[in-house]
């Protein structure tokens, strides 16, 4: 294999690795797990297309039967490998790693003996490819699109609390990859995905990156900028506006630290996320403060939500005031959300109010 062939073969899928590689090196705040399943990810695409340049070599170079077929198997197993490279830079697995590891052992040891069994396909000693005349000559694809498909379902299972606009760019990512592949299997064509799969975790590398400058790093939950930016593309389809906050915080912080301060905060999103996703976005728009914004939702519907999330709360040894106006008339977004503090902090001096009534403290709960 000429080196300055492959350079130039492989120049698109060289050029993004090696820039994401120095995007990687820039400081930007990644987790480790995400930084350390990159470069893998990287190593594996590398290798990926080592391993078909030189069995793109081999096609022309008799005598080389047995090194074609091990590469040729080599290539078939980098690709669901690293598949679940790439889902680990979603989730990290741990112990669910090995429901997706064991199959790809057994699928590793049908491909590579198959010049023997002529399951999947075999190198003749004229050293051409033979695929086998049955279904497993196509095991190599529906592997690797049965992979995908985990990887779009565990992606989705992950962001579901976030509206559909925050998936749409994976989603669209994925769907052009499995295209990619159908084009290939159909057109029979002797293509290296290495570009495409050094494109697929360049464009997910810059979602996990557009995705934590609008997350709030402590909860999950979106932040200050993405409410701002979201409110002012909100359209008609906003039903309620819901203002959320957390009692006695700062008493939680001077008596007992900002870790625990920030472990209440922690559980309180918890509580406030559930159910968030295409009708409903939740948002920590300041320390203790919080917005909820709902869409195509009936009143009902929104205090039947509110009274879920005090139910959530009501586990917890914390408390939160609601308040929520509904989007009537053609008032701006700020007079929603200011009539849904007000009702807020109503509820807010209620709550205290009845505990006080009661002779209780207000932070009994948070000693308890």
């Amino acid at each position: 294999m000429n080196v300055m062939h492959y350079f130039f073969e492989h120049y698109i899928m060289l050029t993004e690795l090696i820039g994401l590689w120095a995007m990687m090196r820039l400081g930007v705040h990644l987790p480790k797990k995400i930084t350390k399943a990159t470069h893998v990810t990287i190593f594996l695409i590398l290798l990926e297309s080592i391993a078909w340049s030189l069995e793109e070599w081999t096609q022309y170079h008799e005598g080389h039967v047995m090194l074609r077929f091990c590469l040729s198997s080599a290539v078939y197993c980098f690709h669901p490998f690293i598949v679940v490279s790439i889902i680990h830079l979603i989730t990290p697995l741990k112990k669910r790693m090995k429901y997706l590891i064991l199959p790809l052992i057994a699928y590793v040891a049908v491909i590579f003996t198959s010049q023997w069994t002529h399951v999947v396909f075999y190198i003749s000693a004229e050293n051409g490819w033979f695929g086998a005349d049955n279904l497993f000559r196509w095991l190599p694809y529906i592997t690797f699109v049965i992979y995908v498909l985990i990887f779009l379902i565990l992606f989705v299972a992950k962001y579901a609390k976030y509206r559909i606009t925050t998936i749409l760019g994976v989603v669209y990512i994925v769907a052009v990859s499995l295209l990619g592949i159908l084009v290939n299997v159909i057109e029979n064509a002797n293509t290296d995905y290495a570009t495409l799969f050094a494109s697929v975790i360049v464009l997910y590398y810059l979602f996990m990156y557009t995705h934590m400058s609008k997350t709030d790093t402590m909860t999950g939950l979106m932040n200050r900028q993405s409410f701002y930016h979201d409110t002012e593309k909100i359209g008609n389809k906003l039903a309620a506006v819901c203002s959320a906050d957390l009692n006695e915080l700062k008493w939680i912080n001077d008596s007992k630290g900002h870790e625990a301060g920030d472990l209440a905060i922690q559980t309180v999103a918890k509580c406030l996320a559930k159910g968030a996703g295409a009708s409903k976005a939740v948002y920590r728009v300041g320390g203790d403060e919080f917005v909820i914004l709902y869409f195509d939702k009936a009143e009902e519907k929104v205090q039947a939500d509110i009274a879920s999330m005090r139910e959530e709360l009501a586990k917890t040894k914390y408390v939160c005031a609601f308040g929520y106006c509904m989007v009537k008339g053609k008032a701006s977004f700020d007079d929603y959300l200011r009539e849904s503090d007000k009702a807020m902090y109503a509820d807010k001096a209620s709550l205290k109010r009845a505990v006080l009534e009661a002779g209780g403290k207000l932070h009994r709960r948070v000693e308890d």
